[in-house]
């Protein structure tokens, strides 16, 4: 919750929390996430390639693409039926079925209408959101903004996560903090 970001002193009367103390940092963040994916955001405009090279992202790109259809269609029954690993029935099951980034993903690609472009916001905006999640731990942890921005550049955008930037439910870190 928001509002466990704050130190107990700082809930006094004469001090109270405010979201405009913390919307630099947050910017600043976001700031950070851009010039970091600068290349794939600038220069091919998101949809002449996907982030994270053309080995796992493309099935995660595909099963987030099965899930957006088949919750357009309104099509639980055979939610997880698709057309890999014929005969096997509901093999979905079998691999990453990504529910989770299906709430995020249905509204983007509902808005982009295309399935490049709407994969490769959520990764931009799963690494903003991870950053803004552990600079919330950051902040509950450490009591002050400099040491929190910190560790969430830090943790964001340490080589572990870098090197699984193709395999998206790894890097899937965004609710940390929160």
């Amino acid at each position: 919750m928001i509002s466990d970001w704050v130190h107990t002193d700082m809930r006094s009367s004469e001090n109270r929390w405010s979201f405009k103390q913390y919307i630099f940092p947050i910017l600043f963040l976001l700031i950070v996430n851009i010039f970091f994916f600068r290349g794939p955001i600038f220069q091919s405009r998101l949809s002449g390639v996907i982030i994270g090279g053309a080995r796992d992202t493309l099935l995660n790109s595909y099963i987030l693409e099965h899930g957006y259809n088949k919750l357009l269609q309104l099509e639980f029954k055979n939610f997880f039926q698709t057309n890999i690993l014929y005969p096997a029935r509901n093999a979905l099951t079998f691999s990453e079925h990504l529910l989770g980034h299906q709430l995020l993903y249905f509204p983007i690609r509902s808005i982009t209408r295309h399935p490049l472009v709407s994969y490769n916001i959520l990764l931009i905006l799963n690494y903003f959101l991870c950053s803004v999640g552990v600079y919330a731990l950051g902040l509950f942890l450490f009591k002050d903004k400099l040491p929190a921005l910190f560790l969430s550049i830090a943790f964001t955008y340490s080589s572990v996560l870098i090197q699984q930037v193709g395999h998206f439910q790894i890097c899937s870190l965004p609710w940390i903090g929160f």
